[in-house]
């Protein structure tokens, strides 16, 4: 009974300590699977949240991993390109480097 005891109870610590680690992993698979853009910010998450024990912080990786938030830059990007096509000014960025190379 108790040589069973002994090797038992360890088996179910290993057991236990491996489905605790799969499920807070939950969120970064998630995330790895569709390649998501707050990649850090989730594993950071949840590796705050194992080391911790605070469950707020593993539902927050939860919803951040679930939810894909839209590209809002690159449609920025593109006003601002036609913008400046429609203005015809030069690149700012372009125009102090010939500013610079003119007082050389």
């Amino acid at each position: 009974m108790l040589v069973g005891a002994i090797i038992l109870l360890p088996l179910i610590f290993l057991a236990f300590g491996a489905f605790f680690l799969s499920l807070h992993s939950i969120p970064d698979r998630m995330a790895h699977k569709v390649n998501h853009n707050q990649l850090q910010l989730i594993g950071l998450l949840t590796l705050l949240a194992l080391l911790t024990h605070n469950n707020v912080l593993w539902l927050l990786a939860l919803i951040v991993a679930a939810l894909n938030p839209p590209d809002m830059l690159t449609p920025l990007r593109s006003m601002a390109r036609s913008l400046a096509r429609m203005s015809r000014r030069p690149d700012p960025i372009r125009s102090t480097d010939d500013e610079v190379r003119d007082d050389a």
